[in-house]
């Protein structure tokens, strides 16, 4: 073997009671304690850092929170509204059908109502029919409502 070899050989047991421990001045003890306190100060700026990111990220989910409860609201007036509108729309077309019907019948032309009412009724039954066979269907495949609706949490202080 090579002297640098035996050179850079682990030392022993011996050798190692045999070394006096280093030497600790006043001066690397006074830089170790400075190092502790800037490394605690960092810490505590992380430590406020986070908090205050977590309170901003509190602020913005309430924020998002409230608009999605406002815009669930505007969703639900909007499908009334067109709730309305189809049920007005359905209601103007049954008065009509009616007076179509009360107009024959007074005009003693019984046989156009009865045609009418021939064409009309089976139409009308079907559509229900079908109305209730489309929603039993979507009952099977288990469509559930596209929203659902959350409660705002207050933060607590």
């Amino acid at each position: 073997m090579s002297k640098s070899t035996l050179n850079s050989s682990p030392p022993s047991a011996d050798q190692a009671h045999d070394t006096p421990p280093p030497i600790l001045d006043e001066g690397l003890i006074k830089h170790f304690l400075e190092n502790q306190s800037k490394q605690l100060e960092l810490q505590a700026l992380e430590a406020k850092f986070r908090e205050k990111q977590m309170e901003q990220d509190h602020a913005i989910a309430v924020q998002s929170l409230h608009i999605q409860n406002q815009n669930e609201d505007r969703l639900g007036k909007n499908k009334l509204v067109s709730q309305k509108q189809q049920y007005y729309f359905w209601g103007v077309i049954v008065v009509t059908f009616f007076v179509v019907l009360t107009i024959t019948i007074c005009l003693n032309k019984e046989s156009v109502a009865l045609e009418i009412l021939k064409v009309v009724v089976p139409a009308i039954l079907s559509a229900i029919g079908s109305y209730f066979y489309g929603v039993s269907q979507g009952e099977k495949k288990g469509k559930k409502s596209k929203y659902e609706s959350y409660e705002e949490i207050e933060p607590e202080e």
